[in-house]
Parts: C-alpha cells; sequence; structure tokens
C-alpha cells in the first residue's frame, strides 16, 4: 500500500527517519531564530530608551511623554513577543502531532492511568484467594538417589 502523506504511520521507516530529521532541523532553525528575535527585541529596547532619554536631553521631549511612549513601546513589544511565541509554541505542537510524539499532557494520562492499573491489579492480586490444590501445578519430586 502506498504511503498517504497526510498519515505519518502509513509510511515507511526511511521515510519517517527523513521526516524526524527534517523536523529536527526544523525545530533547532527555530530555537536559533527565536534566541535571536529575544536578543533583537532586548537591543530595540535598550535603543528606544537610548534614543527617547536623547530626545528629552535635547528638550524635544518632555520627561512624561518619553516614558508614556517608552511604555506603550514595551507594551507593544511585548504582545508581539506573546504572538509570535504562541505561533511558534502552535507550530512546534503541529510537528509533534506529524511525528505522533506525545505531549508531556499526554504521558502524564498515561503515567496516571498505569498507577491506577497497578493499583487494581494489586488489589485484585490481594483479593483473590489461591486455587484449590487440584488446579495447583504439581511439584516436582527430587530424584531418589
Amino acid at each position: 500500500m502506498a504511503a498517504s502523506p497526510g498519515n505519518p504511520s502509513d509510511k515507511t521507516p526511511p521515510e519517517a527517519d527523513a521526516d524526524a530529521t527534517q523536523d529536527a532541523k526544523t525545530a533547532e532553525v527555530l530555537k536559533e531564530a527565536w534566541q535571536a528575535t529575544l536578543g533583537a527585541l532586548g537591543s530595540a529596547e535598550e535603543e528606544t530608551h537610548a534614543l527617547l532619554g536623547r530626545l528629552v536631553g535635547l528638550g524635544k521631549l518632555n520627561r512624561e511623554d518619553g516614558a508614556r511612549m517608552f511604555n506603550d513601546v514595551l507594551k507593544l513589544v511585548e504582545t508581539r513577543r506573546n504572538e509570535l511565541e504562541d505561533r511558534v509554541n502552535k507550530s512546534v505542537l503541529g510537528a509533534m502531532k506529524r511525528l505522533t510524539i506525545p505531549t508531556r499532557e499526554e504521558l502524564s494520562e498515561v503515567a496516571q492511568k498505569l498507577a491506577e492499573l497497578e493499583r487494581r491489579v494489586e488489589a485484585l492480586d490481594d483479593a483473590t484467594p489461591p486455587p484449590p490444590k487440584e488446579l495447583r501445578a504439581p511439584r516436582k519430586r527430587a530424584k531418589a538417589r
């Protein structure tokens, strides 16, 4: 049966390996881009603060207006940062779903279910009486010398 592009479970192992390698490369690129973005945002924040400080120093802008503008810029930067972070998170989750990689929440659910099953099995073991003698496996007798 041919692999369908929308269903990762139909892929042959080499195709799945290639997808995993590509997704790992994509994740690394996203990580580097995210770090660069955070660095650029921090730099832009410093440059904005310095520029507004110079305008206030030159008398082109009063201190209150400079502080208000700086706070407006910080709010805008924070909004954009949050939007970008949400988009990156959605992209990563989408890639994880395509690769059928479980999330932390899904792993936690499985661990909780497993613990519950272990408790149930232990309770059944404790509540189950031993089988009657006639149903027990016969003991092997030691050979006489």
